[in-house]
């Protein structure tokens, strides 16, 4: 049932998901559905060409709204660093090499956030606010006043499953399970398919890489085009004085700048170092039968999987070090690069994992189902592979806060110390009922915390997407 009195905030800020913003907006305005959008600045604003809309319209880095920073009320000193701003130390870290945060005075940014958001939900009586899922300091803050006012978030990820998208209504994905999930003969045919099964996600992430030099470079100068009119324009007429818009215009242009970059040396790195394909693999241990083989995927990064999900395991380096000296003697680590993070590792990165001789690097194209057969277990962040390793009846070690970490095959590991424990005492027992996944149980699970729909947020919403998200409103309003 439709709540034609729900008013919903729809927050906005540089993410390229310009077509979804406006799409998923129009969607809501022509159910009865009041909106508000929430913009994180002018700049925003402009970028996705709302200035000539006619929602209303509220900037979350303003002044002009006299909210009284009390910093008492946020209770600052209950969160740390690292849960409301790691998210974006990694990314400016990674993107633009911490030159970007010395140049706000990021508490009281997070204190004009909050409050501001606080006095958003009163002014226009929201329900819910939507948005990602919380993968930066912004949403983070967001979510946190949203919570405070006891009103609902949805923050819409893609899922592990094709055809299936996450509703994450906390910023650690602790995602409801629902009655609606698939029958035994769709679960079956899951499980008996999984080979050939590609998320949505990965597809995506597969024809962006996989786009020309050419077109990398074309759509680089139109970002920058956009970026540097939304500056200007936003510039001109607005100018919130503690809110510093050329860094935000620098470090937003830079990160696209260097994604074009990192395209360019992705042929570089794979041929510059030895990657073990798949066939080599094979051979290696077949001949060497009595040696367990571990596999550890890299991550993608910066993203919320590991920067939220697990922000004391984002160095990847550190973690295949630490991995490799917590291994059983004779065990061999096989580390996989994630094919979307190619080039965003200097040379130094493979170099140094090369002449570790307990680890043997994949080539990023190499298929993971296969990789995972071949494996006694996977040892993983947050990683797909893990989820996809418990269909395949492999063991996973996990460190990060996600949602496969609890079931059937998964242990659950938060140090180091605990993994190298663990796995000595996988590789003397490896046939534990602990070490055992349930395919079956696993799908059934994941198809109850996901809803239907295709969501890619780079394009435009679709009806199946807004169906599911209105559907889980009307159940979350009648509470």
């Amino acid at each position: 049932m439709k709540d034609s009195n729900a008013k919903i905030g729809i927050l906005i800020n540089n993410a390229p998901y310009t077509a979804f913003f406006h799409s998923i907006s129009k969607f809501f305005v022509d159910n009865n559905y009041n909106i508000v959008l929430l913009f994180d600045s002018k700049v925003s604003e402009y970028y996705h060409k709302f200035q000539d809309s006619h929602y209303p319209k509220f900037y979350l880095n303003s002044n002009d709204y006299k909210v009284s920073l009390n910093s008492d009320s946020f209770e600052l000193n209950n969160h740390s660093i690292g849960e409301l701003f790691f998210s974006d130390i990694e990314r400016i870290k990674i993107v633009e090499k911490g030159s970007a945060v010395r140049d706000h005075n990021y508490v009281e940014i997070f204190n004009k956030y909050y409050f501001n958001t606080l006095f958003a939900i009163k002014k226009y009586d929201l329900k819910m606010v939507l948005y990602e899922s919380v993968s930066n300091s912004l949403s983070r803050i967001v979510y946190q006043a949203v919570h405070d006012s006891g009103i609902l978030f949805y923050g819409l990820t893609p899922s592990r499953m094709p055809g299936r998208f996450e509703i994450c209504k906390d910023p650690y994905f602790d995602l409801k399970s629902k009655k609606e999930t698939f029958t035994d003969s769709d679960t079956k045919e899951y499980i008996s398919n999984i080979t050939n099964i590609v998320p949505d996600y990965m597809n995506i992430n597969l024809k962006a890489t996989n786009k020309s030099i050419y077109s990398n470079f074309l759509d680089l100068l139109i970002n920058a085009k956009q970026l540097l009119s939304a500056y200007i324009s936003s510039e001109k007429k607005f100018n919130y004085g503690y809110f510093k818009l050329f860094p935000f215009f620098r470090f937003a242009l830079f990160s696209r700048f260097r994604r074009f970059m990192i395209f360019i040396s992705l042929r570089f790195h794979t041929k510059i170092f030895d990657f073990n394909d798949i066939s080599e693999l094979e051979d290696h241990i077949l001949q060497n039968k009595k040696i367990s083989f571990f596999l550890y995927p890299i991550h993608f990064h910066p993203e919320a999987s590991t920067s939220v999900l697990a922000k004391f395991f984002t160095n990847e380096l550190s973690n295949i070090e630490n991995i490799s000296l917590s291994l059983p003697l004779g065990c061999t680590l096989l580390v996989k690069e994630h094919t979307s993070n190619i080039g965003r590792n200097d040379l130094g990165f493979y170099k140094h994992l090369k002449n570790n001789p307990s680890v043997k690097l994949v080539a990023p194209k190499v298929n993971s189902k296969k990789l995972i057969s071949l494996c006694n277990a996977i040892i993983t962040i947050t990683s797909t592979m893990g989820f996809e390793s418990l269909i395949l009846n492999k063991p996973v070690f996990c460190f990060g806060k996600v949602f496969y970490n609890k079931l059937p095959g998964c242990i659950y590991i938060n140090s180091f110390e605990s993994l190298e424990s663990s796995l000595q005492r996988f590789v003397k027992n490896p046939a534990s009922d602990i070490y055992k996944p349930d395919p079956y149980y696993t799908v059934k699970y994941y198809s109850s915390i996901t809803r239907p729909g295709n969501l890619n947020l780079l394009e435009e919403c679709t009806l199946s997407v807004f169906n599911s998200i209105i559907k889980e409103l009307a159940f979350d309003l009648k509470k």
